[in-house]
């Protein structure tokens, strides 16, 4: 029973820290590209529609619309 007590107390100093850790956030992003390679837009979209993303790129000006069909998602 010693060891059992050893190896619990053992998990608890290692996945404590771990679990206490702040977990890293990733951004998602997208990249849309005309048929011919050229980039139209890359970077983080506002929302994901059924058919495609929205873009707001500021408070000022309307949501850009990017069909799924041109965008890949990529991981920042």
């Amino acid at each position: 029973m010693g060891e059992f007590n050893k190896m619990c107390i053992a998990l608890v100093f290692v996945c404590l820290p771990l679990g206490c850790a702040e977990p890293l956030q990733e951004t998602q992003q997208i990249r849309c590209a005309s048929p011919d390679g050229q980039i139209l837009y890359f970077g983080p979209y506002d929302e994901e529609i059924w058919n495609g993303y929205l873009v707001q790129l500021d408070d000022f000006s309307r949501a850009n619309f990017f069909p799924k069909g041109t965008c890949s998602k990529v991981l920042a």
